[in-house]
């Protein structure tokens, strides 16, 4: 898992030598979820539920062994936490929500659609 080499402070140097889509991931966790300002964290949601919805589309079609995809589901946790953080913000916006429930369900289906039940959320 590759989130647990990541520094815990966003560092630009680190970023850039990452590949593209490990860059996307590690700029999205390390400084657009945890950012200050409530507007950019709102925003933040549509773009997690855009990453997790296509890698979701790309295992459904069978392209799971595109480097986006694997990268989803390797941290498919973190974007379920995210997801959960995002959700009991207070400043939460409407889309915001809308766009975590609707990610933590392409989480759901993702994981289901590689096989890999055991870290999902339980249904309650």
């Amino acid at each position: 898992n590759e989130s647990e080499i990541w520094p815990d402070d966003y560092d630009e140097v680190f970023a850039f030598d990452l590949p593209p889509h490990q860059h996307v991931l590690y700029t999205l966790f390390q400084r657009e979820v945890t950012h200050t300002n409530p507007l950019k964290r709102n925003a933040s949601a549509a773009v997690l539920l855009a990453l997790v919805a296509h890698a979701s589309r790309q295992a459904n079609l069978g392209r799971m062994d595109r480097a986006m995809v694997k990268q989803v589901s390797k941290n498919i946790n973190l974007f379920q936490n995210s997801f959960i953080k995002l959700l009991s913000d207070p400043k939460s916006k409407q889309l915001s929500r809308e766009s975590c429930c609707r990610g933590l369900a392409a989480c759901r289906g993702l994981a289901h659609t590689l096989g890999d039940d055991g870290g999902i959320l339980n249904e309650r």
